[in-house]
């Protein structure tokens, strides 16, 4: 019994630090979490879908990847843009790493040293390669709460989902949106970027069909600003449908059409779990 309960004992510095749960945080209307990065503890990582892999700060990598040996990424891009301001990369890599027990395997943007997120990692790019059997990322909102569970523990039946045309970088989905307002319907239907980083229950980019729905509707724009304090063009619709759910009196924000799809997907429509099913090209939610 003894020589157990050293055994125990012994073990128990590995069951301490090994991290396959990530706790969340709601912070101006992103989710934010712990955890460890090459035997660095690292506080304040931004949970995303709607970037391009890893972002760090140029200082920041120089300590958590002193010793790495990454290859250079085939992507070039010069700059990346956050709250509005257009910032340097300094370097693209390429490679894997491990952030807790997961495994992150993609580009790594190093980042001039005044970029306003210390790390930003699309969560979707997360792997379970100690136990692939649990391979489905959750990410529940209210417990806030992110694990791998397996597939066989979704009752998938009873579950909405998205059919994703490509998960990477960022996770597209086709279906339509369906506005009514002043006695107007308008069906939007196209791809959209489901963004967890997103704060909003959808937001529309500009484009001349939404334009022609507003003049017909009488839609008067609004300024308004985002949790994050950023200036949007913004309208109330009296009723929005889309993903097999309906909401009345919403707040849709405008932005200037500079991708390829018809909009964003925020956090704001989920109500709890999501259920990231990369194999099935899918995500399932509740």
């Amino acid at each position: 019994m003894r020589k157990l309960l050293l055994i125990l004992l012994a073990l128990f510095p590995l069951f301490a630090f090994a991290q396959s749960e990530y706790d969340l945080r709601l912070d101006k209307g992103h989710y934010f979490f712990d955890a460890s990065i090459n035997g660095n503890e690292v506080k304040t990582i931004f949970a995303e879908t709607g970037t391009f892999g890893f972002t760090l700060r140029e200082k920041d990598f120089k300590v958590l990847f002193a010793d790495a040996k990454f290859s250079d990424s085939r992507l070039e891009l010069k700059k990346l843009t956050s709250l509005g301001q257009t910032y340097k990369i300094k370097h693209i890599y390429y490679g894997s790493f491990y952030i807790g027990e997961a495994l992150y395997t993609g580009n790594i943007f190093v980042m001039e040293n005044k970029y306003p997120e210390p790390f930003v990692v699309n969560v979707h790019y997360l792997m379970n390669d100690k136990d692939t059997a649990r391979n489905i990322l959750n990410i529940s909102l209210k417990e806030k709460k992110m694990r791998f569970v397996a597939k066989s523990d979704l009752d998938t039946l009873a579950l909405k989902h998205f059919d994703i045309q490509e998960f990477r970088p960022r996770p597209i989905a086709s279906f339509p949106v369906v506005l009514h307002q002043h006695g107007y319907s308008f069906v939007l239907e196209g791809r959209y970027y489901i963004d967890l980083g997103n704060p909003n229950v959808i937001t529309l980019f500009d484009s001349p069909k939404l334009a022609s729905f507003c003049k017909k509707a009488e839609i008067t724009l609004t300024e308004g600003i985002d949790v994050r304090g950023r200036k949007s063009a913004m309208m109330l619709c009296e009723n929005c449908s889309f993903g097999g759910r309906e909401f009345s009196r919403l707040p849709i924000a405008f932005r200037n059409n500079i991708q390829k799809g018809l909009g964003y997907v925020g956090h704001a429509f989920f109500q709890d779990n999501l259920y990231f099913d990369r194999e099935g090209m899918k995500i399932y939610y509740d």
